[in-house]
């Protein structure tokens, strides 16, 4: 997707935006398109730049150093199930935070340990933002249907506009 095309998907959030959060599919398996995309977030935007990426920090750091730069908090490392879901911000315990920016550790040094699901109204729409914890999604899914309501998440198939 070229751009010019997602920055007018995601102007009518510009306005309210106090960051920009990138998460998968793997945005280093697109690191020009990331790149561009981190760059016009910082010559147009205010705000921090979260990252989340399924690759080591490790190799990251050694591949990918001018887009670190970009970056204000990178949660990298691959999710693990097994793992524990008891730290904030990450989908499993293995994943690592790190804290890239003076503004990156101003906003994510004492991140709040209860997990937090931001709502938001987009007028027949409500969407969620944030890591739900493991069985949560599903729990929410019951109880719509049970008030008639159907439940879709970012990974199902035309849920996205």
């Amino acid at each position: 997707m070229p751009l010019e095309s997602l920055v007018e998907q995601i102007a009518r959030w510009n306005d309210a935006a106090d960051g920009l959060t990138v998460s998968g599919g793997e945005p280093f398996e697109q690191p020009g398109a990331l790149r561009e995309l981190l760059l016009w977030w910082r010559q147009q935007q205010g705000g921090d730049v979260l990252v989340f990426s399924g690759l080591s920090w490790e190799l990251l750091q050694s591949t990918y150093p001018d887009i670190l730069q970009l970056i204000d908090v990178l949660i990298s490392d691959p999710f693990e199930a097994g793992a524990g879901q008891t730290l904030p911000l990450r989908g499993s315990d293995n994943q690592r935070l790190h804290c890239l920016s003076p503004l990156g550790q101003e906003r994510y040094r004492q991140i709040p340990e209860e997990s937090v699901l931001d709502v938001c109204l987009d007028g027949d729409k409500v969407w969620l933002a944030g890591i739900p914890r493991q069985g949560d999604l599903a729990k929410l899914r019951s109880q719509l249907q049970g008030l008639g309501l159907e439940l879709s998440t970012s990974d199902q198939a035309g849920c996205m506009p």
